[in-house]
């Protein structure tokens, strides 16, 4: 029973470790798109002046 209980606990945390490290890297990943996007629209904007 507690080794059951132990083991669920053990799939649960490695679960949401993994789920941890997606969301991470999908953040740092949004920042990076944010920035070529701000960069590209700065850009843009100096082409239209």
């Amino acid at each position: 029973m507690l080794i059951g209980i132990c083991f669920k606990f053990k799939i649960l945390y490695f679960w949401n470790h993994t789920i941890f490290i997606i969301y991470f890297r999908f953040a740092n990943f949004i920042v990076w798109f944010r920035e070529i996007y701000f960069i590209i629209y700065i850009g843009f904007g100096f082409l239209n002046l």
